[in-house]
Order: C-alpha cells, then sequence, then structure tokens
C-alpha cells in the first residue's frame, strides 16, 4: 500500500493550465483563486478563462470544531489543567500516582460540564467533525507524566514518548494559535514543547493578524517574553508599515524606532524632510523633540532631529546658537543631497541679521558649501543672493574681530 502512494503537489501545472492557483496563507488556510501565466512580450486581452461570472478568491480551512463558542469554555479551563499539570512535575510531587489522578478528575469535571451545555444542534456538529486533538494531545500528556508510555520505549524500537507527547502537544497548540482570541493559549501549549516550540513560536508569532494597536502591543509583549526580540522588531516594521500606508507618518516613525530598523527610519526621515520641502512645516514636533538617544537609529534620523532643533532655536530667537548649529549640520556630512537648498537657504536671514551671527571662519564654511553645491538645480536662483549676503557678513564679522584683537 505504501508503495503505491502518491504525493501530489497543489497547484500543480494542471491547475495552472486548468486556470486555477492557490497559495497558503498563515495558520493552515488556503487561498483558491483564478490564474493564468502572462509574459511581457505577450498582447494585453481578455483571457481563455474569462466569464460572465464575477471572479472571486475562495479562503479555504479545515473546520476546528474547539473554535464553537460552547466549547471555548473546554478549551479555556483544559489549558489551566494542563499548566498546573507541567509546574506540579517540575517541583516533582512525592505522590505522583495521587497527583494524577487529582489532574485526570480536573479533566473530566471539565468535559461533564460542557456536554451538560451543549444543545442538540451542537451535538450533531461534533459528530460530524473530530475533535481537532483535544483529547489525545491531554491523554497523552497525562501518560507520560505518569510513565506509563516510557515502559514502551522498551518494547517498541526507535520509540520515544518525549517526540510522541511534544508532536500532539505542537499540533494542537499551533491549531489554537490559529484562533483570534485563542492565540494565547495555544502559545503556552508550544512553551511545554522542547524541542519545537520555540521555533514555531517563532514562525507564527509574526503570521497572527491583528486589527488593533492593543493587540499588536501584546505580540511585542509575548515574543520579548520569549526571547524573540527579531520577531518583535518584525512587527513593529510591519505596523510601521501600515501606519504609513494611511498617511500616518508620526506613528509610523515612532513604529520604526521600536523595530530599530535603520533603513526603514531613514526613509521616514526623508519623508519628513521633503514634506517639509512642500509645506514649509514640519510635523509631529513633539515627537521629534523628545527623540533623545533613539535618533542614533540612523544618521538620517539624526539629521532630522537636529534641524528641528534648529527650528525651535529660530523661533525662540536664540540666533547664535541656531547659527552655531546650522554650521554644524553643513559640516557634518550627514545633510541629504535633496535638502541641500534648503540647508544654505536657511543661512541667508541669519548673514544678514543685525547682531553677527556668523564669525568669518563660519562665513567661509557657508562659501564653501555653495561653491561644493551650486551645481545643484534648485540653488540656481539663490546663488547670488547667498554670495552677497556672505559678503556683507563676512565684512562685518572681520570688523568686528579686529575690534575686539585689539581691544584685547
Amino acid at each position: 500500500m505504501e508503495n503505491n502512494a502518491k504525493t501530489f503537489l497543489i497547484p500543480n501545472d494542471l491547475c495552472r493550465r486548468a486556470g486555477m492557483g492557490a497559495s497558503w496563507r498563515p495558520m493552515n488556510e488556503i487561498v483558491v483563486f483564478p490564474y493564468e501565466k502572462r509574459s511581457v512580450k505577450q498582447k494585453d486581452q481578455p483571457t481563455s478563462f474569462a466569464s460572465n461570472a464575477p471572479v472571486s478568491i475562495f479562503h479555504i480551512r479545515r473546520s476546528v470544531i474547539l473554535f464553537h463558542p460552547i466549547l471555548r469554555k473546554l478549551v479555556n479551563e483544559s489549558n489551566g489543567v494542563f499548566l498546573t499539570l507541567q509546574a506540579s512535575f517540575k517541583t516533582k510531587p512525592s505522590d505522583l500516582k495521587m497527583e494524577i489522578l487529582s489532574i485526570s478528575r480536573q479533566y473530566r469535571s471539565i468535559i461533564r460540564a460542557c456536554l451538560e451545555n451543549l444543545q442538540d444542534e451542537v451535538i450533531k456538529e461534533v459528530q460530524e467533525m473530530t475533535e481537532n486533538g483535544w483529547f489525545v494531545s491531554h491523554f497523552t500528556d497525562l501518560l507520560h507524566h505518569s510513565g506509563r508510555l516510557s515502559s514502551l520505549e522498551k518494547e517498541v524500537e526507535g520509540f520515544s514518548a518525549d517526540k510522541l507527547r511534544e508532536s500532539f502537544i505542537l499540533d494542537y497548540g499551533t491549531t489554537l494559535v490559529g484562533h483570534k482570541s485563542l492565540w494565547q493559549v495555544g502559545l503556552s501549549y508550544l512553551d511545554h514543547c522542547p524541542k519545537d516550540g520555540l521555533p514555531t513560536i517563532q514562525l507564527l508569532l509574526p503570521r497572527i493578524s491583528f486589527d488593533s494597536e492593543a493587540k499588536v502591543h501584546k505580540l511585542i509583549r509575548e515574543a520579548i517574553s520569549r526571547g524573540l526580540k527579531n520577531v518583535a522588531q518584525s512587527i513593529c516594521k510591519v505596523q510601521g508599515m501600515r501606519s504609513l500606508s494611511r498617511g500616518r507618518l508620526g506613528n509610523a516613525l515612532t513604529w520604526a524606532l521600536k523595530s530599530q530598523d535603520g533603513p526603514f527610519t531613514s526613509y521616514l526621515a526623508d519623508k519628513y524632510l521633503k514634506q517639509y520641502i512642500s509645506s514649509g512645516e514640519l510635523n509631529n514636533t513633539d515627537l521629534l523633540d523628545n527623540l533623545g538617544s533613539s535618533m542614533l537609529a540612523s544618521d538620517r534620523l539624526i539629521f532630522l532631529g537636529k534641524y528641528n532643533e534648529f527650528h525651535k532655536l529660530y523661533q525662540e530667537g536664540e540666533y547664535k546658537e541656531c547659527g552655531h548649529l546650522l554650521i554644524a549640520l553643513m559640516v557634518s556630512k550627514i545633510v541629504p543631497k535633496f535638502f541641500w537648498p534648503v540647508l544654505l537657504s536657511e543661512a541667508i536671514p541669519l548673514l544678514e541679521s543685525e547682531e553677527i551671527v556668523f564669525s568669518a571662519n563660519d562665513t567661509f564654511t557657508v562659501l564653501h558649501c555653495l561653491e561644493e553645491k551650486e551645481e545643484i538645480p534648485e540653488l540656481s536662483d539663490k546663488i547670488s543672493i547667498l554670495r552677497l549676503a556672505a559678503a556683507r557678513n563676512l565684512s562685518r564679522a572681520l570688523m568686528y574681530e579686529a575690534q575686539c584683537e585689539n581691544l584685547v
């Protein structure tokens, strides 16, 4: 029988020729949709599979009776007993037999309580479906802890009680993780699979769907509590991309900082700067004011944070400090190429200020940067203004510095 067994890959070439495609989604779900392979050279014309019927995408998954509202009590209550059993055997109880008997009675009480609440139509549904691993997982776990499975290791070659128990618990936990409100219960089962539990959690956590930021924070906490920092960062980045697609730039930057993703953070910082070029205003200044050490995530974010500080100083009338910061930014080598016209333009009012803001050396720095960047098209109408303002400020600065030297 086994020699005649065949493996069919779905979707295969036959499916594709018939105009059908399929793809796996997270949590044992498969998506079936119309498909036709096209190449760049083919003409854009209606497919041979076109019909008057509307095109649909079907999500197919096996029925899980444990997800029925009435049987949710069975899942939640038995989870508490399961965790109690794992904890008690870590402390090595003195009377093993009595401990196992007590646990088994608790399981029986839970089953009895659930059966009393079942209605006739639900009983019919249960008869038509499997119990999705609840019984075999908990029963095997009881047998394992009672030592009954260990005796089979001597009788059956290649048999491992630990592997058998873990395979059932792993499958049951994975099933529960696929439910929108039982996923944390499922994680608690996977936590007690010594070999494959953590790698499975690492794969499943990023694939759990979330519809609110509260659930996102729960996912992140679960990942961090298990030492899965990379998973937490991945979830943060996905949330950041979602916020960006909704136009919530400040929220996207917050998630990017949590993800510690340098390239993504730089991308968002560029968004802020380009938005400033088009509108003349920096948005989410409260967030930028409180970046602190978080701005070290990327050079571009450092520039954005310091440029925001420059604006704040300018609004407060701290022109000297403002000028020092502007010069520091010019020589920092972290200025985006597209932002040089704006940065050099910011120097014009400071050069023409009644109070001497820039020293002679600072003025030479501005002229040097202007000479290096004068080929940028956006600077063409500002070059003459900048040179004139720099020349005036240079003469004033030299005279002032000479007078200061004579006084000394």
